[in-house]
């Protein structure tokens, strides 16, 4: 499907700050881009972009495309029409560009297939963006929300002794910290009304996923899907750490609990607790519990 048009503008936009693993291999992807199709590094001109012929292409982690999101979000908003939007992935996980590559049937690490779609002018596939709001706050996620132990394992993940182990690969790196997680075994009491039913119970993990895999790899089976226009609500229940052992090794192979499917749930937090958007920390409020509305805005982002 094409747009009719030769785009007007292809931005690229990657994380080159001071904290980046990989610092030189996303400037060589950009070289590649803006080499072969034109594309030149992110500007400030977000609202005169053309929705129906412009490209925005973030080139890092999954960390990098969320941060890429809350801004297109805060500039543009979410009641009209974005650019089209691709990912090159070359983070750790990587666990959205796997969920991209279901949706779009395209590998999205591949640069040499971004190019050809770029040079036939596809028009991309919609996808659905996740919304969390809160106080007096709206963030959006592309892959998943969660509260609990996830808050601990990206505190880990993002640890001084965990840099150099991440250079091994997700596998070694999230594989560790889950175990970590698992040995400290935290737990937080929270609050959940799915469809009407209410829950109130201590938890290990509270997941709200727009994607099929999240945290390193976990698989919540293919009902969790992008463009369905629903969430994958996932609790996990708090257990002895053989246990949790245990249903991390069926969930990363796909054989873990299944979600309940919803449009939206809500969640009241403890004060204290913190909340993971896309594998990144969001602090909510040290002093009061915090009601949090989970929902999804069906067909948001345009994929290439």
């Amino acid at each position: 499907m094409s747009v009719g048009q030769a785009m007007e503008k292809r931005l690229l936009w990657l994380h080159e700050g001071p904290r980046k693993l990989r610092p030189g291999r996303d400037r060589a992807i950009a070289r590649r881009l803006e080499g072969s199709i034109g594309a030149t590094r992110f500007d400030e001109d977000l609202p005169g972009l053309d929705p129906e012929r412009d490209l925005i292409i973030v080139v890092g982690g999954d960390g990098t495309l969320h941060h890429a999101i809350q801004y297109i979000a805060s500039v543009v908003g979410v009641d009209c029409a974005w650019p089209r939007m691709a990912f090159v992935p070359s983070g750790t996980a990587n666990d959205t560009a796997r969920a991209l590559a279901a949706l779009t049937g395209r590998d999205h690490s591949s640069i040499e297939q971004l190019q050809q779609a770029v040079r036939r002018g596809d028009a991309g596939t919609a996808g659905d963006l996740g919304q969390v709001d809160f106080a007096d706050q709206t963030r959006y996620f592309v892959n998943f929300a969660a509260l609990g132990s996830p808050s601990d394992w990206v505190r880990i993940a993002e640890s001084r002794w965990m840099r150099p182990i991440k250079r091994f690969g997700g596998l070694i790196c999230y594989s560790l910290c889950s175990l970590a997680v698992i040995l400290r075994k935290p737990t937080v009491r929270l609050t959940t009304e799915v469809c009407g039913e209410v829950d109130d119970e201590h938890v290990f993990a509270w997941f709200a996923a727009n994607a099929r895999y999240l945290g390193g790899g976990l698989d919540l089976g293919e009902d969790v899907r992008l463009d369905s226009g629903l969430l994958g609500l996932l609790r996990v229940r708090a257990g002895t750490r053989r246990s949790l052992v245990g249903l991390l090794t069926d969930v990363r192979r796909g054989r873990g609990p299944r979600p309940t499917i919803a449009e939206a749930a809500t969640v009241r937090v403890p004060a204290g607790a913190d909340l993971v958007l896309d594998g990144e920390l969001v602090p909510l409020s040290r002093t009061t519990e915090t009601v949090l509305g989970v929902s999804v805005r069906h067909a948001q982002i345009r994929w290439l």
